[in-house]
């Protein structure tokens, strides 16, 4: 297939790239500038500039998937700067493929999330997002909209730590959470951090990706890459371990002010399945998993 990627010279953008040629597809990979255009040749795809605006870009992101016969949409900006805006955007690029490849058979894959409510616990393939107060509800509704018109629709919803393959210069939450303990001085967690987080590794997570091109008019296809569920305790208490800190049990003011943003969802509870995901593409996660990856020392020389 020819195969459109959004955030080709990204974390997952070039795990999925590089497996995806290996796979037999081609791979054009949508980038904002020089430097990105050579990750992408470098993993054997095409590169083509935009300039990183979403409203100016959407006329060549649409004529670009209207020449390939599947779209990952996966960029999106992981400052966490502006979240809303993030999600608009990310809304308004499925929303412009989706109608691009009305009455076709391509696919169009949507990357989004694992945490959406406690009222979806444990959030199953099954489940869509509506009542949701996470904005990234919306680009699932906007993909589930299209698929109700006939269109083929998968969505990824990646878990909050995924991890390995070099993580490509520490931008993976793992690394955000092991640079804000050290520089509070205390791996902090909410409450008795009890709460679980998922994980998967880069190289099982664009595996699912890749199956998602299974997805046939007419359906969504719900996968869910999830690996490991651990206590947010059991993972900072590594952290804390390897690097000497205390590990401080704190309110959640005091968690947010440690980690910022990451802060918000550190005390949430994210239990996920995965069985629809192991049956539907027959994956099970082959690579090490993260309690593992830390108890090895990973990570922390990136971080």
């Amino acid at each position: 297939m020819k195969v459109l990627l959004t955030g080709a010279s990204g974390y997952i953008g070039t795990h999925l790239t590089r497996l995806l040629i290996a796979q037999g597809h081609s791979v054009t990979g949508l980038v904002r500038s020089s430097g990105s255009a050579a990750v992408v040749t470098a993993n054997g795809g095409t590169p083509v500039l935009i300039t990183g605006d979403v409203p100016t870009d959407l006329p060549l992101i649409v004529a670009q998937a209207s020449a390939h016969d599947a779209t990952y949409h996966l960029a999106f900006d992981h400052t966490f700067a502006d979240f809303p805006a993030a999600c608009a955007d990310e809304r308004a690029v499925v929303e412009a493929v989706g109608a691009a490849y009305e009455h076709t058979a391509k696919v169009l894959v949507a990357s989004s999330a694992t945490m959406f409510g406690a009222h979806l616990a444990p959030l199953t393939e099954a489940h869509t997002t509506e009542g949701s107060a996470n904005p990234r509800a919306g680009t699932e509704a906007a993909a589930e909209a299209w698929a109700r018109k006939g269109n083929a629709v998968a969505i990824v919803r990646l878990p909050p730590i995924t991890h390995g393959g070099g993580d490509l210069g520490g931008g993976a939450f793992i690394h955000r959470l092991i640079r804000a303990a050290r520089a509070g001085g205390r791996a902090g967690v909410v409450g008795d951090g009890g709460n679980r987080w998922p994980s998967v590794h880069v190289a099982d997570a664009v595996a699912v990706y890749a199956g998602a091109l299974a997805a046939q008019p007419g359906q969504v296809l719900r996968l869910h890459p999830v690996a490991e569920l651990n206590a947010i305790a059991d993972i900072m208490g590594l952290v804390a371990a390897h690097d000497g800190l205390p590990l401080a049990h704190l309110s959640a003011e005091d968690v947010v002010e440690q980690y910022g943003f990451i802060g918000h969802l550190l005390g949430l509870d994210n239990e996920v399945a995965t069985e629809i995901t192991r049956a539907r593409l027959g994956w099970a996660p082959t690579q090490p998993g993260l309690m593992d990856e830390l108890r090895r020392g990973s990570y922390f020389d990136t971080a």
